[in-house]
């Protein structure tokens, strides 16, 4: 993943933003809270928490990819 933009809001820990419908996203972040445990927050594009968050992401930009917030404010995607 590379940066590509930042958020003037960043995140109190690292958010990332998924595609709550695609069933591959659904079972990757699964596998990644594993992982990651409580230290990174998950949150559907389809949830209106990320975008009223983060206005600077679209929905298309979601739809395309998954979006991970650091807590400066940059947005990785990939």
């Amino acid at each position: 993943m590379k940066p590509n933009l930042h958020v003037a809001t960043p995140p109190p820990k690292p958010l990332m933003i998924f595609d709550g419908d695609c069933d591959l996203c659904i079972h990757w972040i699964g596998r990644c809270r594993q992982a990651t445990g409580d230290c990174v927050e998950y949150v559907p594009f389809q949830d209106s928490r990320a975008a009223a968050l983060f206005p600077e992401l679209s929905r298309g930009r979601c739809e395309n990819a998954v979006q991970l917030v650091e807590t400066d404010g940059t947005v990785f995607e990939g």
